[in-house]
């Protein structure tokens, strides 16, 4: 029985290379999202720590409370600013997803015509081995008639 050779085996493996490549992107526009969410956190428990500090004063001067306001306007507009961000992000996921949802497709239709081509080869195999056996009966059966 003869080896059996995918003529296609270069193109799944890069097909496969670059389904692998969009799925390490995917993770790492992931990973830049929760790490946008977490610093969304950070900012919130800085906002309601210098709340805190600054309803700990027991007096304070009106130049006090408007710096104490805009500082939680800036921590508002960061906020607001990294929420954009993240939606941003959010739409390369999208696309990147599906970048890797047609990658996966197209490694999938590789393995099936491998499937198709080992199968083919199988067949032909098969055939031509039992050709063999019937031209090894053929050729018995002729002998022992001659004999």
């Amino acid at each position: 029985m003869g080896k059996f050779k995918f003529r296609y085996e270069t193109l799944k493996s890069v097909r496969e290379a670059m389904e692998k490549k969009a799925q390490k992107e995917l993770a790492e526009i992931d990973l830049k999202i929760k790490k946008k969410y977490d610093e969304i956190k950070s900012l919130e428990i800085k906002k309601i720590t210098e709340r805190r500090k600054f309803d700990a004063l027991r007096k304070a001067t009106i130049s006090q409370i408007q710096v104490f306001e805009k500082y939680i306007e800036s921590l508002e507009a960061e906020k607001q600013r990294i929420q954009i961000e993240i939606n941003k992000l959010n739409d390369l996921r999208y696309e990147k997803q599906k970048e890797l949802m047609k990658k996966a497709q197209e490694v999938k239709i590789m393995e099936k015509l491998k499937e198709k081509h080992l199968e083919d080869f199988i067949k032909e195999e098969n055939k031509t081995e039992q050709k063999q056996i019937d031209e090894t009966a053929t050729g018995l059966f002729v002998r022992n008639k001659e004999e």
